[in-house]
């Protein structure tokens, strides 16, 4: 960013942030491709596509959890995502999430 050409613009609201995209205020927001086509589908009617650049480099998202002090509750844990998945995997397909 040390691009005198460019401005970075920050905002920690999603919503701000794709609104600021499609008013055409910014020419481009770096978001997760699961987060911008769930909230563009929503909460806003498009009049025009919104194109990801799957080409760019992206980061790949983890979430983790761990606990040295409550072994159990990851026990626990993935005993839920063993005996939900099949409601897992819908929740991921309907918010369109690919991982």
């Amino acid at each position: 960013m040390n691009n005198e050409n460019v401005e970075l613009i920050e905002t920690a609201n999603v919503i701000e942030l794709i609104e600021l995209l499609l008013r055409e205020r910014v020419e481009c927001i770096y978001i997760s491709n699961d987060v911008l086509n769930y909230n563009l589908l929503k909460y806003f009617k498009l009049t025009r596509p919104v194109y990801f650049q799957n080409e760019l480099p992206t980061d790949l998202q983890a979430f983790l959890l761990s606990s040295i002090d409550y072994p159990d509750i990851i026990k626990k844990f993935n005993t839920f995502l063993i005996s939900h998945k099949v409601q897992i995997s819908k929740l991921k397909k309907e918010y369109q999430i690919k991982n």
